[in-house]
Protein backbone atom coordinates (compact mmCIF):
# COMPACT_ATOMS: atom_id res chain seq x y z
CA UNK A 1 0.00 0.00 0.00
CA UNK A 2 1.06 3.61 -0.50
CA UNK A 3 2.24 5.10 2.77
CA UNK A 4 2.95 8.56 4.17
CA UNK A 5 5.43 8.85 7.05
CA UNK A 6 4.84 11.30 9.88
CA UNK A 7 7.44 12.13 12.55
CA UNK A 8 7.82 14.96 15.03
CA UNK A 9 9.76 15.96 18.09
CA UNK A 10 8.62 18.43 20.74
CA UNK A 11 10.81 20.74 22.75
CA UNK A 12 10.70 18.52 25.87
CA UNK A 13 14.29 17.23 25.88
CA UNK A 14 14.17 16.00 22.30
CA UNK A 15 16.34 16.86 19.32
CA UNK A 16 16.51 16.45 15.54
CA UNK A 17 18.01 12.98 16.10
CA UNK A 18 14.61 11.95 17.48
CA UNK A 19 12.99 12.52 14.08
CA UNK A 20 15.85 10.70 12.31
CA UNK A 21 15.40 7.69 14.59
CA UNK A 22 11.64 7.67 14.04
CA UNK A 23 12.03 7.82 10.25
CA UNK A 24 14.61 5.00 10.23
CA UNK A 25 12.29 2.79 12.29
CA UNK A 26 9.33 3.54 10.01
CA UNK A 27 11.45 2.89 6.90
CA UNK A 28 12.49 -0.49 8.30
CA UNK A 29 8.84 -1.32 8.99
CA UNK A 30 7.81 -0.36 5.44
CA UNK A 31 10.53 -2.51 3.90
CA UNK A 32 9.38 -5.55 5.88
CA UNK A 33 5.69 -4.88 5.19
CA UNK A 34 6.15 -4.07 1.50
CA UNK A 35 4.58 -0.60 1.72
CA UNK A 36 5.63 2.08 -0.79
CA UNK A 37 6.63 5.39 0.82
CA UNK A 38 5.20 8.28 -1.22
CA UNK A 39 5.34 11.20 1.24
CA UNK A 40 7.31 12.18 4.36
CA UNK A 41 5.98 14.79 6.79
CA UNK A 42 7.90 16.01 9.83
CA UNK A 43 7.33 18.74 12.44
CA UNK A 44 10.21 19.96 14.55
CA UNK A 45 9.96 21.29 18.13
CA UNK A 46 6.16 21.18 18.12
CA UNK A 47 4.05 19.49 20.81
CA UNK A 48 1.34 17.01 19.81
CA UNK A 49 -1.05 18.73 22.22
CA UNK A 50 -1.55 21.48 19.64
CA UNK A 51 -2.85 21.02 16.13
CA UNK A 52 -0.86 24.05 14.93
CA UNK A 53 1.57 21.73 13.17
CA UNK A 54 2.26 22.85 9.62
CA UNK A 55 3.35 19.51 8.18
CA UNK A 56 0.68 17.61 10.11
CA UNK A 57 -2.09 19.83 8.73
CA UNK A 58 -0.61 19.54 5.23
CA UNK A 59 -0.72 15.75 5.60
CA UNK A 60 -4.41 15.87 6.62
CA UNK A 61 -5.10 18.08 3.60
CA UNK A 62 -3.19 15.78 1.21
CA UNK A 63 -5.16 12.76 2.44
CA UNK A 64 -8.20 14.10 0.55
CA UNK A 65 -6.50 13.62 -2.82
CA UNK A 66 -5.87 9.86 -2.44
CA UNK A 67 -2.06 10.15 -2.60
CA UNK A 68 -1.60 7.55 0.14
CA UNK A 69 -3.56 4.76 1.86
CA UNK A 70 -1.70 4.70 5.19
CA UNK A 71 -0.08 7.11 7.59
CA UNK A 72 2.67 5.40 9.58
CA UNK A 73 3.99 6.81 12.86
CA UNK A 74 6.61 5.49 15.27
CA UNK A 75 4.22 5.64 18.25
CA UNK A 76 0.63 6.81 18.64
CA UNK A 77 1.71 9.77 20.78
CA UNK A 78 3.66 11.14 17.79
CA UNK A 79 0.28 11.59 16.07
CA UNK A 80 -1.52 13.27 19.00
CA UNK A 81 -1.42 13.35 22.80
CA UNK A 82 -4.99 14.57 23.07
CA UNK A 83 -7.78 12.00 22.74
CA UNK A 84 -10.27 14.40 21.16
CA UNK A 85 -7.84 15.68 18.50
CA UNK A 86 -6.74 12.10 17.81
CA UNK A 87 -10.33 10.93 17.31
CA UNK A 88 -11.20 14.00 15.22
CA UNK A 89 -8.29 13.67 12.79
CA UNK A 90 -8.58 9.89 12.55
CA UNK A 91 -12.21 10.37 11.61
CA UNK A 92 -11.19 12.91 8.96
CA UNK A 93 -8.65 10.45 7.55
CA UNK A 94 -11.19 7.62 7.66
CA UNK A 95 -13.52 9.64 5.41
CA UNK A 96 -10.79 9.55 2.76
CA UNK A 97 -9.91 5.86 3.26
CA UNK A 98 -6.65 6.51 5.12
CA UNK A 99 -5.60 4.40 8.14
CA UNK A 100 -3.09 5.09 10.95
CA UNK A 101 -0.43 2.48 11.79
CA UNK A 102 1.94 2.63 14.76
CA UNK A 103 5.26 0.77 14.35
CA UNK A 104 5.66 0.02 18.06
CA UNK A 105 1.97 -0.39 18.96
CA UNK A 106 0.75 -2.84 16.37
CA UNK A 107 -3.02 -3.09 16.74
CA UNK A 108 -5.33 -5.19 14.59
CA UNK A 109 -8.68 -4.15 13.12
CA UNK A 110 -10.82 -5.83 15.79
CA UNK A 111 -13.44 -3.76 17.65
CA UNK A 112 -11.57 -4.42 20.89
CA UNK A 113 -8.57 -2.57 19.47
CA UNK A 114 -10.75 0.54 19.40
CA UNK A 115 -10.91 0.40 23.20
CA UNK A 116 -7.23 -0.53 23.54
CA UNK A 117 -6.20 2.37 21.35
CA UNK A 118 -8.35 4.67 23.48
CA UNK A 119 -6.57 3.40 26.62
CA UNK A 120 -3.14 3.98 25.05
CA UNK A 121 -4.11 7.48 23.94
CA UNK A 122 -5.47 8.13 27.43
CA UNK A 123 -2.09 7.16 28.91
CA UNK A 124 -0.28 9.39 26.41
CA UNK A 125 -2.57 12.29 27.30
CA UNK A 126 -1.89 11.66 30.99
CA UNK A 127 1.87 11.82 30.33
CA UNK A 128 1.47 15.07 28.41
CA UNK A 129 -0.70 16.70 31.09
CA UNK A 130 1.56 15.48 33.88
CA UNK A 131 4.59 16.93 32.08
CA UNK A 132 2.72 20.21 31.60
CA UNK A 133 1.88 20.24 35.32
CA UNK A 134 5.55 19.84 36.25
CA UNK A 135 6.56 22.62 33.86
CA UNK A 136 3.76 24.78 35.28
CA UNK A 137 5.19 24.35 38.80
CA UNK A 138 8.47 25.92 37.68
CA UNK A 139 6.67 28.75 35.89
CA UNK A 140 4.54 29.45 38.98
CA UNK A 141 7.67 29.71 41.12
CA UNK A 142 9.11 32.25 38.67
CA UNK A 143 5.81 34.13 38.67
CA UNK A 144 5.79 34.45 42.48
CA UNK A 145 9.25 36.05 42.20
CA UNK A 146 8.04 38.35 39.35
CA UNK A 147 10.63 36.87 36.97
CA UNK A 148 10.39 36.70 33.18
CA UNK A 149 8.73 33.42 32.18
CA UNK A 150 9.84 33.10 28.57
CA UNK A 151 8.75 34.58 25.28
CA UNK A 152 9.30 38.13 24.07
CA UNK A 153 9.25 40.85 26.72
CA UNK A 154 6.58 43.57 26.31
CA UNK A 155 7.50 46.74 24.46
CA UNK A 156 9.20 49.11 26.90
CA UNK A 157 10.96 46.43 28.94
CA UNK A 158 14.30 44.63 28.80
CA UNK A 159 14.93 41.27 30.48
CA UNK A 160 18.10 41.16 32.55
CA UNK A 161 20.38 38.13 32.97
CA UNK A 162 18.71 37.25 36.26
CA UNK A 163 15.29 37.29 34.47
CA UNK A 164 14.15 40.50 36.17
CA UNK A 165 12.64 43.40 34.17
CA UNK A 166 14.11 46.83 33.53
CA UNK A 167 12.83 49.78 31.45
CA UNK A 168 13.98 50.33 27.87
CA UNK A 169 13.89 54.18 27.66
CA UNK A 170 13.29 54.48 23.89
CA UNK A 171 10.56 51.84 23.81
CA UNK A 172 8.97 53.32 26.95
CA UNK A 173 8.52 56.62 25.06
CA UNK A 174 6.53 54.77 22.39
CA UNK A 175 4.36 53.13 25.08
CA UNK A 176 3.56 56.49 26.70
CA UNK A 177 2.73 57.99 23.30
CA UNK A 178 0.27 55.14 22.59
CA UNK A 179 -1.55 55.62 25.91
CA UNK A 180 -1.70 59.42 25.68
CA UNK A 181 -2.96 59.46 22.07
CA UNK A 182 -5.66 56.84 22.76
CA UNK A 183 -6.81 58.68 25.91
CA UNK A 184 -7.13 61.86 23.80
CA UNK A 185 -9.44 60.21 21.27
CA UNK A 186 -7.06 59.08 18.52
CA UNK A 187 -7.86 55.79 16.74
CA UNK A 188 -5.55 52.82 16.24
CA UNK A 189 -4.62 53.74 12.65
CA UNK A 190 -3.64 57.32 13.58
CA UNK A 191 -1.60 56.06 16.54
CA UNK A 192 0.18 53.49 14.36
CA UNK A 193 0.96 56.15 11.72
CA UNK A 194 2.37 58.50 14.38
CA UNK A 195 4.61 55.77 15.78
CA UNK A 196 5.85 54.67 12.36
CA UNK A 197 6.48 58.28 11.27
CA UNK A 198 8.44 58.80 14.49
CA UNK A 199 10.72 55.88 13.65
CA UNK A 200 9.47 53.61 16.43
CA UNK A 201 9.36 49.84 15.91
CA UNK A 202 7.67 46.93 17.66
CA UNK A 203 9.64 44.54 19.84
CA UNK A 204 10.20 42.38 16.74
CA UNK A 205 11.51 45.40 14.83
CA UNK A 206 8.41 45.70 12.64
CA UNK A 207 6.09 48.66 11.86
CA UNK A 208 3.17 49.13 14.23
CA UNK A 209 -0.33 47.88 13.38
CA UNK A 210 -3.76 47.94 15.05
CA UNK A 211 -3.43 44.56 16.84
CA UNK A 212 -0.11 45.37 18.50
CA UNK A 213 -1.53 48.64 19.83
CA UNK A 214 -4.60 46.99 21.37
CA UNK A 215 -2.45 44.45 23.23
CA UNK A 216 -0.22 47.23 24.61
CA UNK A 217 -3.20 49.20 25.91
CA UNK A 218 -4.40 46.14 27.90
CA UNK A 219 -0.99 45.12 29.32
CA UNK A 220 -1.00 45.56 33.12
CA UNK A 221 2.80 45.36 33.32
CA UNK A 222 2.93 49.05 32.34
CA UNK A 223 1.49 50.04 35.75
CA UNK A 224 4.06 47.85 37.55
CA UNK A 225 1.74 44.84 37.94
CA UNK A 226 3.20 41.41 37.24
CA UNK A 227 0.64 39.16 35.52
CA UNK A 228 0.91 35.43 34.83
CA UNK A 229 -1.43 32.65 33.62
CA UNK A 230 -3.77 35.12 31.96
CA UNK A 231 -4.59 33.46 28.62
CA UNK A 232 -7.10 30.60 28.53
CA UNK A 233 -5.50 28.62 25.70
CA UNK A 234 -3.19 29.05 22.73
CA UNK A 235 -5.86 27.45 20.57
CA UNK A 236 -8.41 30.08 21.58
CA UNK A 237 -6.03 32.96 20.89
CA UNK A 238 -4.84 35.94 22.92
CA UNK A 239 -8.29 37.48 23.42
CA UNK A 240 -9.75 34.70 25.60
CA UNK A 241 -8.77 35.13 29.25
CA UNK A 242 -9.04 32.94 32.34
CA UNK A 243 -11.14 33.81 35.39
CA UNK A 244 -9.59 36.45 37.64
CA UNK A 245 -9.14 33.98 40.51
CA UNK A 246 -6.94 31.77 38.29
CA UNK A 247 -4.63 34.63 37.24
CA UNK A 248 -1.49 35.51 39.22
CA UNK A 249 -1.23 39.30 39.78
CA UNK A 250 1.47 41.01 41.91
CA UNK A 251 1.27 44.81 42.31
CA UNK A 252 4.41 47.01 42.36
CA UNK A 253 6.56 44.09 41.18
CA UNK A 254 7.88 45.81 38.02
CA UNK A 255 9.20 49.28 37.18
CA UNK A 256 6.20 51.48 36.22
CA UNK A 257 5.87 53.12 32.77
CA UNK A 258 2.25 54.43 32.92
CA UNK A 259 0.60 56.28 35.84
CA UNK A 260 -2.72 55.08 37.30
CA UNK A 261 -4.77 58.07 36.12
CA UNK A 262 -3.79 57.60 32.47
CA UNK A 263 -4.23 53.80 32.72
CA UNK A 264 -7.73 54.14 34.19
CA UNK A 265 -8.87 56.60 31.52
CA UNK A 266 -7.65 54.28 28.76
CA UNK A 267 -9.31 51.17 30.29
CA UNK A 268 -12.63 53.02 30.67
CA UNK A 269 -12.52 54.04 27.02
CA UNK A 270 -11.59 50.52 25.89
CA UNK A 271 -14.48 48.99 27.84
CA UNK A 272 -16.95 51.48 26.41
CA UNK A 273 -15.86 50.60 22.86
CA UNK A 274 -15.94 46.84 23.39
CA UNK A 275 -18.64 45.04 21.40
CA UNK A 276 -20.65 42.21 22.99
CA UNK A 277 -19.79 38.71 21.76
CA UNK A 278 -22.23 36.41 20.07
CA UNK A 279 -23.24 33.23 21.88
CA UNK A 280 -21.45 30.09 20.75
CA UNK A 281 -23.38 27.67 18.55
CA UNK A 282 -24.43 24.27 19.88
CA UNK A 283 -22.30 21.19 19.21
CA UNK A 284 -24.38 18.35 17.71
CA UNK A 285 -22.71 15.21 19.05
CA UNK A 286 -24.41 12.75 16.68
CA UNK A 287 -23.56 14.53 13.43
CA UNK A 288 -22.53 12.01 10.77
CA UNK A 289 -24.07 9.06 12.65
CA UNK A 290 -27.80 9.62 12.01
CA UNK A 291 -29.83 8.20 9.11
CA UNK A 292 -33.48 8.62 8.24
CA UNK A 293 -35.43 5.35 8.41
CA UNK A 294 -37.80 6.61 5.68
CA UNK A 295 -35.62 7.97 2.88
CA UNK A 296 -32.05 7.07 3.91
CA UNK A 297 -30.88 10.70 4.07
CA UNK A 298 -28.78 12.02 6.92
CA UNK A 299 -30.35 13.59 9.97
CA UNK A 300 -28.64 16.94 10.63
CA UNK A 301 -28.54 19.39 13.53
CA UNK A 302 -30.85 22.39 13.37
CA UNK A 303 -32.59 24.91 15.64
CA UNK A 304 -35.79 26.92 15.67
CA UNK A 305 -37.75 29.29 17.90
CA UNK A 306 -41.19 28.56 19.28
CA UNK A 307 -43.74 30.40 21.39
CA UNK A 308 -45.98 33.37 20.88
CA UNK A 309 -43.04 35.77 20.78
CA UNK A 310 -40.58 33.21 19.38
CA UNK A 311 -38.58 33.56 22.59
CA UNK A 312 -37.76 29.86 23.23
CA UNK A 313 -35.05 28.19 21.16
CA UNK A 314 -35.03 24.43 20.54
CA UNK A 315 -32.22 22.27 19.17
CA UNK A 316 -33.22 19.29 17.04
CA UNK A 317 -32.02 16.68 14.58
CA UNK A 318 -34.04 16.67 11.37
CA UNK A 319 -34.03 14.73 8.10
CA UNK A 320 -31.88 16.57 5.58
CA UNK A 321 -34.25 15.60 2.75
CA UNK A 322 -37.22 17.11 4.60
CA UNK A 323 -35.25 20.25 5.45
CA UNK A 324 -34.80 20.97 1.77
CA UNK A 325 -37.33 23.20 0.08
CA UNK A 326 -38.67 20.48 -2.24
CA UNK A 327 -37.98 17.51 0.04
CA UNK A 328 -40.79 14.95 0.26
CA UNK A 329 -39.71 12.95 3.36
CA UNK A 330 -42.30 12.95 6.17
CA UNK A 331 -40.08 11.69 9.01
CA UNK A 332 -40.27 14.03 11.99
CA UNK A 333 -37.53 15.92 13.80
CA UNK A 334 -36.35 14.81 17.24
CA UNK A 335 -35.10 16.84 20.20
CA UNK A 336 -31.29 16.81 20.26
CA UNK A 337 -30.92 16.57 24.04
CA UNK A 338 -33.36 13.63 24.26
CA UNK A 339 -31.64 11.62 21.56
CA UNK A 340 -28.12 12.30 22.83
CA UNK A 341 -29.05 11.35 26.40
CA UNK A 342 -30.67 8.14 25.16
CA UNK A 343 -27.57 7.14 23.16
CA UNK A 344 -25.30 7.68 26.17
CA UNK A 345 -27.72 5.71 28.37
CA UNK A 346 -27.42 2.79 25.95
CA UNK A 347 -23.61 3.01 25.86
CA UNK A 348 -23.53 3.06 29.67
CA UNK A 349 -26.00 0.20 30.15
CA UNK A 350 -25.03 -2.12 27.28
CA UNK A 351 -21.48 -1.51 26.04
CA UNK A 352 -20.12 -0.56 29.49
CA UNK A 353 -22.05 -2.99 31.69
CA UNK A 354 -20.11 -4.84 34.41
CA UNK A 355 -20.06 -8.03 32.33
CA UNK A 356 -18.98 -6.16 29.19
CA UNK A 357 -16.18 -4.34 31.01
CA UNK A 358 -14.86 -7.66 32.36
CA UNK A 359 -14.77 -9.14 28.86
CA UNK A 360 -13.30 -6.01 27.28
CA UNK A 361 -10.52 -5.90 29.88
CA UNK A 362 -9.56 -9.51 29.11
CA UNK A 363 -9.59 -8.84 25.37
CA UNK A 364 -7.43 -5.73 25.78
CA UNK A 365 -4.87 -7.60 27.89
CA UNK A 366 -4.74 -10.40 25.30
CA UNK A 367 -4.06 -7.92 22.52
CA UNK A 368 -1.53 -6.07 24.69
CA UNK A 369 0.25 -9.34 25.60
CA UNK A 370 0.47 -10.20 21.92
CA UNK A 371 1.92 -6.75 21.19
CA UNK A 372 4.40 -7.12 24.08
CA UNK A 373 5.50 -10.46 22.61
CA UNK A 374 6.04 -8.84 19.21
CA UNK A 375 7.96 -5.98 20.82
CA UNK A 376 10.17 -8.39 22.78
CA UNK A 377 10.98 -10.35 19.64
CA UNK A 378 11.75 -7.09 17.88
CA UNK A 379 13.93 -5.97 20.81
CA UNK A 380 15.90 -9.25 20.73
CA UNK A 381 16.46 -8.86 16.98
CA UNK A 382 17.60 -5.24 17.41
CA UNK A 383 19.87 -6.19 20.30
CA UNK A 384 21.58 -8.84 18.16
CA UNK A 385 22.15 -6.29 15.39
CA UNK A 386 23.53 -3.77 17.88
CA UNK A 387 25.93 -6.32 19.39
CA UNK A 388 27.05 -7.32 15.90
CA UNK A 389 27.89 -3.69 15.13
CA UNK A 390 29.83 -3.35 18.39
CA UNK A 391 31.82 -6.42 17.40
CA UNK A 392 32.59 -4.75 14.04
CA UNK A 393 33.95 -1.69 15.87
CA UNK A 394 36.22 -3.90 18.00
CA UNK A 395 37.43 -5.64 14.86
CA UNK A 396 38.25 -2.33 13.18
CA UNK A 397 40.32 -1.30 16.22
CA UNK A 398 42.22 -4.60 16.01
CA UNK A 399 42.95 -3.95 12.31
CA UNK A 400 44.13 -0.42 13.16
CA UNK A 401 46.42 -1.66 15.94
CA UNK A 402 47.85 -4.31 13.61
CA UNK A 403 48.54 -1.60 10.98
CA UNK A 404 46.15 -3.00 8.35
CA UNK A 405 44.10 0.25 8.16
CA UNK A 406 45.00 3.88 8.87
CA UNK A 407 43.37 6.22 11.40
CA UNK A 408 41.27 8.01 8.74
CA UNK A 409 39.56 4.80 7.62
CA UNK A 410 39.10 3.75 11.26
CA UNK A 411 37.40 7.08 12.16
CA UNK A 412 35.14 7.13 9.06
CA UNK A 413 33.92 3.57 9.44
CA UNK A 414 33.49 3.63 13.22
CA UNK A 415 31.50 6.89 13.03
CA UNK A 416 29.06 5.33 10.54
CA UNK A 417 28.70 2.21 12.66
CA UNK A 418 28.19 4.28 15.83
CA UNK A 419 25.34 6.16 14.11
CA UNK A 420 23.65 2.82 13.44
CA UNK A 421 24.27 1.69 17.03
CA UNK A 422 22.66 4.92 18.35
CA UNK A 423 19.68 4.29 16.07
CA UNK A 424 19.23 0.76 17.44
CA UNK A 425 19.67 1.94 21.04
CA UNK A 426 17.01 4.61 20.47
CA UNK A 427 14.60 1.95 19.20
CA UNK A 428 15.39 -0.32 22.15
CA UNK A 429 14.67 2.57 24.53
CA UNK A 430 11.30 3.18 22.83
CA UNK A 431 10.41 -0.51 23.05
CA UNK A 432 11.40 -0.68 26.71
CA UNK A 433 9.08 2.25 27.50
CA UNK A 434 6.09 1.01 25.52
CA UNK A 435 2.68 1.84 26.99
CA UNK A 436 1.80 -1.87 26.76
CA UNK A 437 4.13 -2.64 29.65
CA UNK A 438 1.98 -0.51 31.98
CA UNK A 439 -1.40 -2.12 31.24
CA UNK A 440 -3.09 -4.02 34.07
CA UNK A 441 -6.59 -5.50 34.14
CA UNK A 442 -7.67 -3.55 37.21
CA UNK A 443 -6.40 -0.26 35.80
CA UNK A 444 -8.24 -0.85 32.53
CA UNK A 445 -11.42 -1.70 34.44
CA UNK A 446 -11.08 1.42 36.58
CA UNK A 447 -10.60 3.50 33.42
CA UNK A 448 -13.81 2.12 31.86
CA UNK A 449 -15.83 2.28 35.09
CA UNK A 450 -14.85 5.92 35.39
CA UNK A 451 -15.90 6.53 31.77
CA UNK A 452 -19.26 4.85 32.46
CA UNK A 453 -19.97 6.68 35.73
CA UNK A 454 -19.15 10.10 34.29
CA UNK A 455 -20.46 9.60 30.77
CA UNK A 456 -23.25 12.18 31.11
CA UNK A 457 -20.99 14.69 32.89
CA UNK A 458 -18.05 14.38 30.46
CA UNK A 459 -17.06 17.49 28.52
CA UNK A 460 -18.26 17.90 24.96
CA UNK A 461 -14.96 16.78 23.38
CA UNK A 462 -14.84 13.51 25.32
CA UNK A 463 -18.50 12.79 24.52
CA UNK A 464 -17.80 13.30 20.81
CA UNK A 465 -14.85 10.93 21.02
CA UNK A 466 -16.95 8.23 22.74
CA UNK A 467 -19.63 8.47 20.04
CA UNK A 468 -17.04 8.27 17.24
CA UNK A 469 -15.30 5.27 18.83
CA UNK A 470 -18.35 3.16 19.73
CA UNK A 471 -21.33 4.09 17.54
CA UNK A 472 -21.52 2.88 13.94
CA UNK A 473 -24.83 4.50 12.96
CA UNK A 474 -28.27 5.40 14.30
CA UNK A 475 -31.48 4.90 12.31
CA UNK A 476 -34.41 7.23 13.11
CA UNK A 477 -37.91 5.81 12.48
CA UNK A 478 -41.35 7.20 13.30
CA UNK A 479 -41.66 5.43 16.63
CA UNK A 480 -38.26 3.92 17.41
CA UNK A 481 -34.53 4.53 17.24
CA UNK A 482 -32.04 1.78 16.25
CA UNK A 483 -28.47 2.20 17.49
CA UNK A 484 -25.83 0.02 15.82
CA UNK A 485 -22.66 -0.24 17.89
CA UNK A 486 -19.20 -1.08 16.58
CA UNK A 487 -18.53 -3.89 19.06
CA UNK A 488 -20.33 -6.47 21.17
CA UNK A 489 -18.12 -7.49 24.13
CA UNK A 490 -20.44 -10.21 25.50
CA UNK A 491 -22.10 -11.69 22.41
CA UNK A 492 -21.22 -13.36 19.14
CA UNK A 493 -22.83 -10.82 16.82
CA UNK A 494 -20.82 -8.37 14.76
CA UNK A 495 -23.03 -5.53 15.97
CA UNK A 496 -25.39 -4.77 18.83
CA UNK A 497 -28.71 -3.18 17.89
CA UNK A 498 -30.60 -1.26 20.57
CA UNK A 499 -34.25 -0.43 19.95
CA UNK A 500 -35.77 2.35 22.03
CA UNK A 501 -39.55 2.17 21.68
CA UNK A 502 -41.34 5.51 21.76
CA UNK A 503 -38.08 7.42 22.12
CA UNK A 504 -39.44 9.77 19.49
CA UNK A 505 -42.56 10.45 21.54
CA UNK A 506 -42.81 12.77 24.51
CA UNK A 507 -39.81 15.06 24.24
CA UNK A 508 -40.01 15.52 20.49
CA UNK A 509 -41.52 18.83 19.52
CA UNK A 510 -42.81 17.40 16.25
CA UNK A 511 -40.88 19.60 13.91
CA UNK A 512 -40.52 23.25 13.01
CA UNK A 513 -43.94 23.17 11.30
CA UNK A 514 -45.80 21.75 14.34
CA UNK A 515 -47.56 23.99 16.84
CA UNK A 516 -47.72 21.27 19.47
CA UNK A 517 -45.71 22.41 22.50
CA UNK A 518 -42.77 20.26 23.54
CA UNK A 519 -43.82 17.80 26.24
CA UNK A 520 -41.42 16.72 28.97
CA UNK A 521 -41.40 13.08 30.05
CA UNK A 522 -39.20 11.50 32.69
CA UNK A 523 -39.11 7.95 31.35
CA UNK A 524 -38.04 6.30 28.11
CA UNK A 525 -39.37 2.82 27.52
CA UNK A 526 -36.74 0.13 28.21
CA UNK A 527 -34.70 -1.17 25.31
CA UNK A 528 -34.04 -4.68 24.05
CA UNK A 529 -30.72 -5.91 22.73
Amino acid sequence: MKAALYARFSSDNQRQESIDAQLRAINDYCKKSGHEIVRIYQDEAVSATTDQREQFLQMIHDSKSGIFDLIIVHKLDRFARNRYDSAFYKNELKKHGVRIISVLEQLDDSPESVILESVLEGLAEYYSKNLAREVRKGLNENALKALHNGGVAPLGFNVNKDQTYSINPTEAQAVRLIFEMYANGYGYNMIANALNDGGYKTKLNRPFGKNSIFDILRNEKYIGRYVFNKRASKKLGNRVLKKDEDITRIDDALPRIIEDDLWNRVQLKLNQNQKPRMNATRVYLLTGKLECGHCGSSYVGASYYRGRDKETKYFIYACNQRQRKNGDCKNKAIRADLLEDYVFDMIRDEILSDEAINELSKMIIEIADKAIGINKELAEDINKKRNSLKFQVDKLFDLYLEGDIDKGILTTKTNKIKEQIEHYESRLNELNHSHFEHLEVEKIKAYMYDMRDKIHEADINVKKEIIDALVDNIIIHDDEVNINFKLDPIGNKAKVTSTGKEVTQGKVGGDEESRTPVQEVSHIQSSTV
